[in-house]
């Protein structure tokens, strides 16, 4: 009866112990600026009637202009007062990371695909800047045609090269970078289109010496409009 006794006991000693064994704690600064690895993130889920029918792939000026594709190359039937050309609609602000994707809707039905601020898309070669959205966008898709977009983005790693139609990006998820998601709070609402110089520069003294905002900087993006 006492070796009965005694394994409830243990079983009950293991148990607690599994209960207190803590998870690593996550490395915020991973693949942002030269650190190694990809940025942590949590999962943004990519809608069902979302259909992607080309890579993410990176732009610079130079790109923009042969980057009209004809949509009849998607074999997806056209609205007939549409041309063939081409017509890029641009999202977000940004700008050293132009990300183009195509995009269909899955179920032939008008849809906005809401993609939240502090989603990260990553160059999978490790070549490349991966980009940082930092206001929410509202793509909008049609329901017979496709929707040619472009995301400008910001950069998360001053020292690589720049976005351009060799990168091949993927939509990883929201950082989880308290820093990067405390500016994403901070300029909730703004309207920062002609402070993106600014906003760059301090998401590089963040990113880039593994940083912390300072008071000066909260300042500046409260008095964003």
């Amino acid at each position: 009866m006492k070796k009965l006794f005694f394994i409830p006991l243990l079983l009950g000693a293991l148990m607690v112990s599994c209960a207190k064994e803590e998870l690593p704690p996550v490395d915020q600064f991973a693949g942002l600026g030269g650190n190694d690895g990809f940025p942590a993130v949590t999962n943004v889920q990519i809608p069902s009637y979302v259909q992607i029918v080309s890579s993410i792939y990176g732009g610079n000026p130079e790109y923009r202009l042969p980057a009209n594709f004809n949509k009849r190359d998607l074999n997806r039937s056209l609205t007939p007062n549409k041309s063939g050309d081409a017509d890029w609609t641009s999202y977000g602000t940004g700008t050293y990371v132009e990300l183009f994707v195509k995009i269909l809707s899955a179920d032939g039905l008008p849809h906005t695909w809401n993609i939240p601020a502090g989603t990260v898309f990553c160059d999978s070669t490790k070549h490349y800047q991966h980009g940082f959205i930092i206001q929410d966008i509202q793509v909008q898709i049609p329901a017979s045609d496709t929707a040619f977009v472009i995301f400008n983005a910001y950069c998360l790693n001053a020292a690589r090269s720049s976005s351009d139609k060799f990168a091949n990006y993927q939509l990883l998820g929201k950082t989880q970078n308290q820093q990067l998601l405390e500016m994403v709070q901070l300029l909730t609402g703004k309207q920062p289109t002609f402070s993106t110089g600014e906003i760059q520069s301090i998401i590089w003294s963040i990113t880039e010496y593994n940083g912390t905002l300072t008071d000066d900087q909260r300042d500046y993006l409260n008095g964003l409009p």
